[in-house]
């Protein structure tokens, strides 16, 4: 019956050019923090990027946190903020959505042959750019989180 109803894929289907294992990343990590997100082996041939997907944590995803439950989401962000009285405001952002695919070009075109067969890419984030833009006070707004949802997908970039 697998061609009338497939079975249901957890992650990405294993491929040399693809991770197929989901990681969580802590955004409480001193700044410059290295996660290794895994090794792909692509066969030669010249590569201008990567695709960067960003979804929903499940029970098998790498460095899953103890202290908050992360199956389901893909964002969680608890902090506050001073309103114009100087007031700490606390909010939460809990997110499960699907982010849209970013294509992330190189500097340069990766070129993988007989005389070059490894190279290494470091995935940045930078969070500083999450909120950029956005009114906290209306976070529950459709359209703000969109914005947000738009900010992190921006803020990922290649080195």
């Amino acid at each position: 019956l697998n061609w009338i109803v497939p079975a249901a894929q957890a992650h990405a289907v294993e491929s040399p050019t693809r991770l197929s294992t989901p990681n969580v990343i802590d955004l409480t990590a001193a700044d410059g923090t290295t996660l290794s997100l895994g090794e792909i082996t692509p066969p030669p041939a010249s590569y201008c990027g990567i695709v960067a997907e960003l979804f929903p944590a499940d029970d098998d995803a790498a460095n899953l946190p103890e202290e908050i439950d992360m199956i389901g989401r893909t964002v969680y962000i608890e902090g506050n903020y001073k309103n114009s009285e100087d007031t700490l405001i606390d909010f939460s952002i809990d997110l499960n959505t699907k982010f849209q695919e970013k294509g992330i070009k190189f500097s340069s075109l990766e070129i993988l042959d007989g005389n070059n067969k490894t190279a290494n890419s470091t995935i940045t984030i930078q969070y500083n750019q999450w909120f950029d833009g956005l009114d906290l006070t209306q976070l529950e707004q459709g359209d703000v989180r969109s914005q947000f949802l738009h900010n992190v997908r921006n803020s990922l970039s290649i080195n």
